[in-house]
């Protein structure tokens, strides 16, 4: 770099440097100045923020509201509910036993919401957990815990349906379906 830039350069950071410093020397005196300035304007004054005071809770509480005496008018009136009718739950209780690692009987047809017993009369355990063996069964979740010989599971059946279902511990050839309501099975086990 020439002399004459340098000089330039350093004429122009110490003229930044003395006007900064200026600035931070002022008086501290933070009011509006309304002197004449160098280049003949003349600064206005700038009013300086006040404090908003903190708001404060009123000393009265709002008064809850009340419902009026009268129910409002509709232009329409609200409809009835409507129900579709449910098969009534039977009550009754079916049994399959569980022999030589076979269900006893394999299929058996229930009325709407019967309680089937699968009960164990076998030496060794058994579960039973629901599966699809044909595309016409349905579809269901459940899955007994292991229960030993004289223990038995329960289950309830609230829909019409064929439920298929087998015992993990042995496979699928201790299988069973049981048909609940007025429904048209034809599915083969793989137990028969």
């Amino acid at each position: 770099m020439d002399s004459t830039r340098r000089h330039v350069l350093e004429l122009g950071v110490g003229l930044v440097s003395a006007v900064g410093l200026a600035g931070c020397l002022g008086s501290g005196d933070d009011a509006a100045t309304t002197e004449p300035t160098e280049t003949g304007t003349t600064a206005e004054a700038t009013p300086t923020a006040e404090e908003t005071p903190p708001t404060t809770a009123t000393a009265e509480p709002t008064p809850p509201t009340t419902a009026t005496a009268e129910p409002t008018p509709t232009a329409s009136p609200t409809p009835e509910p409507t129900t579709s009718p449910t098969p009534e739950p039977s009550g009754e209780s079916e049994t399959v036993t569980l022999r030589n690692s076979r269900f006893r009987p394999h299929r058996l047809s229930v009325a709407t919401g019967t309680a089937v017993e699968w009960r164990n009369e076998d030496g060794y355990p058994h579960n039973v957990k629901s599966t699809r063996f044909n595309d016409s069964a349905a579809e269901w979740s459940y899955f007994s815990k292991n229960f030993d010989e004289g223990e038995s599971v329960r289950h309830r059946f609230d829909e019409p349906g064929a439920y298929e279902y087998f015992c993990t511990i042995h496979g699928t050839a201790m299988c069973g379906v049981v048909v609940v309501g007025d429904v048209d099975y034809d599915g083969t086990l793989p137990c028969e």
